[in-house]
């Protein structure tokens, strides 16, 4: 990063912390746009990574739900079962769905060309990071649930 007199229509994305002070001639530091799209890439390449390892995890979950399954259990751990099922099931689709948006995104970051277009990545960007956060949350605590339920219930396994 570097600091520069901002110009109109110089090729840079301003940056700071209370928003652009335009048109003065303040000095602030930007980030030209190839610098914003390498950190916007590294970024989605890192949440394609935390989705694939939330998919493994939740396809190794299911196989020793379907291990405990294959034992004989009580009704009350059937109904406790079938509710991690059904969590396990939710956050497939959370997973697959927010493949799809980040992949999307990696689409439309390989084909942004203007700052106006870049600018849009960005915005997409943000509400992503905010829906793989909650994701993430959701997936920390069904992990936590089911790792508890194990130790307690089926300690074997």
């Amino acid at each position: 990063m570097r600091t520069v007199r901002l110009q109109p229509d110089d090729g840079h994305i301003a940056y700071n912390n209370i928003g652009l002070n335009w048109p003065g001639k303040h000095y602030i530091k930007v980030k030209t746009m190839q610098d914003e799209l390498n950190r916007l890439l590294a970024e989605n390449e890192s949440w394609r990574l935390v989705l694939k390892d939330m998919e493994d995890n939740n396809i190794r979950f299911k196989t020793k739900l379907a291990d405990i399954l294959s034992s004989s259990l009580q009704r009350k751990e059937l109904e406790y079962l079938e509710a991690f099922q059904n969590r396990f099931l939710r956050q497939d689709e959370q997973i697959g769905m927010l493949k799809h948006e980040v992949k999307e995104l990696r689409t439309m970051m390989t084909h942004s060309v203007s700052l106006s277009q870049l600018e849009a990545v960005n915005r997409l960007q943000q509400g992503m990071q905010i829906r793989m956060m909650l994701t993430r949350e959701a997936f920390n605590t069904l992990s936590m649930d089911f790792s508890n339920y194990l130790n307690k219930k089926c300690p074997d396994i």
